[in-house]
């Protein structure tokens, strides 16, 4: 006996609704409704109300038929939302070039049909239809506050084990998360303490009791220091430290101009003396094609020149092929403490295609 519940023009896009209704699908009642409870978003609270008026039709349509109908019996038929129609808004988002535009604001229509017949054999099993609805919940979630972020690959990520390597090159199995730990607190100290060494880049080894530390800097001199004296003092931090043999090695950014992230780094130290944002990402974008970058792109985000409203600005200059293989892309993230906020940088930047990429990641 399904029993149909609808709720018309909800004010929420219809993606998110579907998200939400993959994880009920197929429960029973109960279950469903537990778990709409507990769920962190926007779109299980006006899913529930679909749900529990459909259990009050079912319940309704039962006493008319003089039909006993148990509550635990009664299951997800069908859960699915409708795009709705789309509205302008009256507020404005400020646009480049003195331009505004309106405001969308996306409706749908939520449907749940419960029933309380035998379920088909057919229907997936319960653990799968779940993992495979929180798995798409997690590729939108940003840790776990409700916010959804665009679906964008890591340029180092997407790449990995073709021309790009790991960071870190190691492995374990009973000290995993004390080692990771170790070489995240190591890695957040150096860069801290050579900001003014322009450090873009900390990789670590381990072998056995050794650890090898490589530093990609554009101005070595600073962490080698007088006769090579800083960096001495600082194997001897590191070694009392971790109690390991501490390797350090220097290796020299010969063109900082095409590095992604000593890029974002200086665009946020211009915010951060009050330089408008566009000239700083001009700059940023001249210097890098003069030094033969086939393309680059800057976004900022932020309260860009204090504004009220938070946006985001972006320039793109050249090619900047992100699904190619063998493009060679560099890709930097800093952020700019100002006075009306924090304004995040990201900054990619493609300097021509690998051919072999073996060997340049054995290089790296």
């Amino acid at each position: 006996m399904p029993r149909r519940a609808l709720s018309k023009n909800v004010k929420i896009s219809s993606q998110k609704a579907r998200l939400v209704m993959d994880l009920i699908r197929g429960l029973n009642y109960s279950e469903a409704r537990e778990l709409l409870r507990f769920t962190n978003k926007r779109a299980a609270g006006l899913i529930f109300k679909v749900l529990e008026s459909a259990r009050a039709n079912a319940e309704q349509l039962a006493q008319l038929e003089n039909v006993l109908v148990d509550v635990d019996e009664l299951w997800v038929k069908e859960c699915y939302a409708n795009t709705g129609t789309t509205k302008f808004r009256r507020r404005v988002r400020p646009a480049p070039m003195g331009r505004a535009y309106r405001e969308r604001r996306h409706y749908s229509h939520l449907i749940v049909v419960v029933s309380s017949d035998k379920r088909e054999k057919t229907q997936r099993t319960k653990s799968k239809r779940i993992a495979a609805a929180t798995e798409a919940l997690n590729k939108l979630e940003i840790f776990g506050n409700g916010e959804f972020m665009g679906q964008k690959v890591h340029p180092y990520g997407f790449r990995l084990g073709y021309n790009r390597t790991w960071h870190s090159r190691w492995f374990s199995k009973r000290d995993f998360g004390k080692l990771l730990l170790e070489d995240l607190k190591l890695k957040k100290e150096l860069k801290e303490r050579f900001v003014s060494a322009g450090v873009s880049q900390i990789e670590i080894d381990r072998a056995a009791n050794r650890l090898r530390v490589i530093i990609y800097t554009s101005r070595p001199g600073i962490i080698i220091g007088r006769k090579g004296a800083e960096i001495d003092k600082l194997k001897q931090e590191i070694s009392r430290r971790t109690g390991r043999e501490i390797l350090i090695d220097i290796r020299e950014i010969h063109k900082p101009e095409l590095n992604a992230q000593l890029q974002a780094e200086k665009i946020a130290q211009q915010l951060e003396k009050r330089i408008a944002f566009r000239r700083a990402m001009r700059k940023s974008v001249d210097e890098a094609q003069r030094f033969g970058a086939l393309g680059i792109k800057v976004r900022v985000s932020g309260r860009l020149n204090g504004a009220e409203i938070a946006r985001s600005e972006w320039t793109l200059q050249g090619r900047l092929p992100l699904h190619t293989l063998r493009a060679d892309i560099d890709y930097g993230f800093a952020e700019a403490n100002t006075t009306f906020g924090v304004i995040g940088i990201k900054v990619w930047i493609y300097r021509g295609d690998i051919m072999n990429p073996r060997e340049a990641m054995m290089k790296r």
